[in-house]
C-alpha cells in the first residue's frame, strides 16, 4: 500500500523540526553527505528534509515551512531567555 503524500510531507516537516531541538542533542555528519549541514544523531539534515518535502509541495512552501521553525525556535529562545534572566535565584 502506497503511504499518502499528507504522511511524508508530515515526516519530512517532523524531520525539519528534529533538526531544531531546544535542548542539547547530538549532532553529525548528514546521512546524504550532502555537505549543508550536520545532521541530528546523524540523520537527514534539516535541508535534505526541505529538499524531500520541496518535492511534495514545491520550493517556495517547503522553504517557507523550513523558516517558520527556524524562527520559531529563536523566539523560544528568546522567551526562555527572557524568564531566566528574570528569574530571581
Amino acid at each position: 500500500m502506497e503511504r499518502h503524500k499528507i504522511d511524508i510531507a508530515n515526516e519530512y516537516c517532523n524531520g525539519i523540526m528534529r533538526n531544531y531541538p531546544f535542548w542539547p542533542s547530538t549532532f553529525g555528519a548528514c546521512r546524504n553527505a550532502c555537505g549543508r549541514g550536520s545532521a541530528r544523531g546523524s540523520g537527514l539534515c534539516a535541508n535534505c528534509y526541505e529538499d524531500e518535502l520541496a518535492k511534495i509541495v514545491g520550493n517556495p512552501l517547503a522553504h517557507k515551512f523550513h523558516l517558520s521553525v527556524i524562527n520559531t525556535v529563536s523566539l523560544w529562545r528568546d522567551i526562555y531567555d527572557k524568564l531566566d534572566d528574570d528569574f530571581e535565584r
